[in-house]
């Protein structure tokens, strides 16, 4: 999601309420810090937040915010519920879950403290570490794939191209080891040597060049990922078909920028991939520690509730 004038409010609202948030925290833990209001008659432990009514209102807070952040994925699967528009849910967990950082902060005192608290601070500081990680992604990479793009093709289809690529390569190889025969068929009455005319017969493909073809070209159309071959360097492919029509006769040469042309549509396809695995791989990290961020925290709740 782009992050545009369309989030002024709720950008506006997140910061007043960390403001009267703070402001809170402040007048009870640190009284003096603002000395034009009345001062309460006992300051609370400053080390102690957590087990005070407003550091429990705070982790209640945030607690339910991981929840309903959890549930996106869940409203994403479910687009026809009408609870909400999708665009605002994808707001609210953005702008929310930006309002869990004080929180969890003031709720803990600004410490990390034992062993319990100190992981969940680690798996809340990479949740949110990976969250803007993929915001930033979404804000630059789809503009640069639409300047880099035009004809951009979909995900999905991506293997489908590849393969249409591959079968053409294939089919090209195929008429230049077997060039068709264009002359007509002559008389028997002349001799053997005469049957087809020097004028009429096709070009010939290089032996040197089909071999390339078949070791070079094609596996590299073939390729699953083919990051590692030659022919995914772009100035390496340049080179590789300028050398092959120096040595192909002048009617083959159209031939030849065929074979490049697919190999130049498998590049920007394999990095329209690479494009698609940033965009989205950062949720390998963030979906899973999400999910044990939000275990782990219940039962920080539980047991500071019933057992401590």
């Amino acid at each position: 999601m782009l992050i545009d004038r369309s989030h002024r409010t709720w950008a506006v609202t997140i910061l007043l309420a960390t403001l009267v948030s703070a402001l809170l925290y402040i007048y009870q833990f640190h009284p003096a810090w603002l000395p034009f209001l009345p001062q309460p008659r006992t300051a609370q432990p400053r080390t102690t937040p957590g087990r005070t009514i407003l550091g429990l209102v705070y982790g209640s807070v945030a607690l339910v915010i991981f929840i309903f952040a959890c549930l996106l994925g869940l409203r994403r699967r479910l687009p026809v519920l009408p609870i909400g528009r999708m665009q605002t849910w994808l707001r609210a967990h953005i702008w929310l879950s930006v309002f869990t950082i004080p929180l969890v902060l003031m709720h803990a005192g600004f410490v990390t403290g034992g062993p319990m608290t100190t992981l969940l601070m680690i798996l809340y500081a990479t949740v949110m570490i990976s969250g803007f990680f993929g915001l930033a992604l979404q804000q630059c990479l789809p503009r640069m794939m639409t300047d880099t793009f035009p004809r951009e093709a979909i995900y999905e289809q991506i293997p489908y191209l590849r393969s249409q690529l591959l079968a053409r390569a294939q089919v090209i190889r195929e008429i230049l080891v077997k060039p068709p025969l264009t002359a007509v068929a002559a008389p028997s009455a002349r001799p053997v040597a005469e049957a087809i005319p020097s004028a009429h017969l096709p070009p010939v493909f290089p032996a040197e060049s089909i071999e390339q073809v078949n070791n070079i070209v094609i596996p590299y159309l073939r390729a699953t990922g083919g990051k590692r071959l030659a022919l995914s360097n772009g100035q390496i492919s340049d080179v590789f078909f300028r050398h092959m029509r120096i040595k192909v006769p002048p009617e083959l040469e159209p031939t030849i920028a065929e074979l490049q042309d697919l190999c130049d549509e498998r590049r920007r396809l394999d990095r329209q991939t690479t494009y698609q695995h940033w965009l989205h791989g950062w949720l390998i990290v963030h979906i899973p520690f999400s999910l044990a961020l939000l275990i782990l925290t219940m039962w920080h709740a539980a047991v500071a509730l019933f057992f401590d």
